[in-house]
């Protein structure tokens, strides 16, 4: 090979070291950021830098070093993304470097965490500190490197941080949907909760199960026989809670809707027991009516006879009392 040749052979090998071999190795950093891109795809440097748990700076060095190497380019929006060849290669993982001052916060890092009194996502950070959503970002990614924070979706990491010392959980973006929907005044079925949220029915299960796991969500039985979930009294004061103001879940359905039926037993619910006529004088419903009405509460399991006898009176089953206390705040509400 002539000395031109050879000359621009091995400046070409410095400057493309990818090339030399289908395996690079890559620093613990360079690989978290590629991790994390192999993940999201197009990502800005901060979303990289938290996802990654690197420092803002040290996230800036690996991805600066990943696009010499042909791994990562920059993308529109100020953003970055990985090469076909990113996206594809094996390669090898070696430790960083150690430094020195490896943990110390900044003063900007330091105030940060001081602000993150509860669980907040980036926006409420940065507003309570008084700084960009970027700055912010990028103070989360300098804490959660240094072991100091803990995020709740590793999918969106801005989206709620916490101290390491913040007992609460964190719920990641669709488990705060699911806590958000449900309603503090009563309970509903997860149908209900499905269409307010718009989501497929296995994610339900899913959701459901982690904050019934968390004592944020209790589940009973309704008067229906339906299975509902109510919002716990550790659901309503969790910070993610977002339920004031916002879509709720709809109520299940009632078995009786109608007024003359909630008059009806309103007035057994008033006077304890009453016999049929006594409830067709006091509403003014002719005999034949009040006795197919009857008919129908027995059917549905609201009302009962207080007795085996013949002309023994009528009184409310407890699912008609449920029935009769759900009719009346919505009427109410």
């Amino acid at each position: 090979m002539e000395h031109g040749a050879l000359l621009g052979h091995v400046i070409g090998s410095r400057l493309h070291p990818a090339s030399r071999s289908s395996s690079p190795v890559l620093s613990a950093s360079q690989t978290a950021c590629i991790a994390a891109l192999r993940r999201g795809g197009t990502a800005s440097h901060s979303q990289i830098a938290a996802a990654a748990g690197l420092t803002h700076y040290k996230a800036r060095s690996a991805l600066l070093s990943l696009a010499g190497l042909g791994l990562a380019e920059r993308a529109p929006g100020n953003r970055w993304q990985l090469t076909h060849r990113g996206k594809t290669c094996r390669f090898k993982t070696v430790a960083d470097k150690t430094l020195g001052g490896g943990g110390k916060l900044g003063r900007a890092a330091r105030l940060a965490l001081r602000a993150l009194d509860r669980p907040m996502s980036g926006s409420e950070l940065a507003s309570r500190l008084g700084v960009t959503r970027q700055r912010a970002a990028q103070l989360i990614a300098d804490l959660r490197s240094a072991g100091r924070i803990r995020i709740g979706d590793h999918e969106h990491v801005v989206g709620v941080v916490a101290r390491m010392d913040d007992p609460r959980p964190l719920l990641s973006g669709i488990e705060q949907r699911f806590l958000s929907v449900l309603p503090e005044g009563y309970a509903t079925t997860a149908l209900k909760i499905r269409v307010a949220v718009r989501c497929s029915e296995g994610t339900v299960a899913r959701a459901l199960g982690r904050l019934l796991e968390l004592g944020l969500v209790g589940v009973d039985e309704n008067a229906a026989g339906q299975k509902v979930y109510r919002l716990t009294e550790a659901g309503l004061a969790h910070p993610q809670y977002r339920g004031a103001g916002g879509r709720q879940a709809a109520p299940p359905s009632l078995p009786v809707r109608s007024d003359r039926v909630c008059a009806v037993l309103g007035l057994l619910a008033e006077r304890g027991q009453l016999q049929i006529t006594d409830v067709g004088a006091a509403l003014g419903v002719a005999q034949p009516s009040i006795n197919a009405l009857f008919q129908y509460l027995k059917r549905k399991s609201l009302v009962r006879k207080d007795g085996e006898e013949r002309y023994s009176p009528y009184v409310l089953t407890e699912r008609g009392r449920e029935v009769l206390a759900e009719m009346q705040r919505r009427r109410v509400g």
